[in-house]
């Protein structure tokens, strides 16, 4: 790993992925915390229920730190 890295798993701004495998189907979005307060988080919701039929949901942070 490059010098003054201690972990890799988090080096994006955003990360995206759907799931249709298993018993739970999802959506993940990342994005870093920097980052958070620039997006309409609401709108991004509302946009992807256009797409899946939704039933639940959460929006949570967590922290490596």
């Amino acid at each position: 790993m490059p010098d003054g890295f201690k972990q890799a798993a988090f080096d994006y701004d955003a990360y995206f992925s759907r799931t249709t495998a298993g018993k739970c189907p999802h959506i993940l979005l990342t994005v870093a915390a920097d980052n958070y307060s620039k997006i309409e988080i609401l709108d991004i919701v509302s946009n992807l229920k256009e797409h899946i039929r939704f039933s639940t949901g959460q929006i949570f942070e967590v922290s490596n730190y």
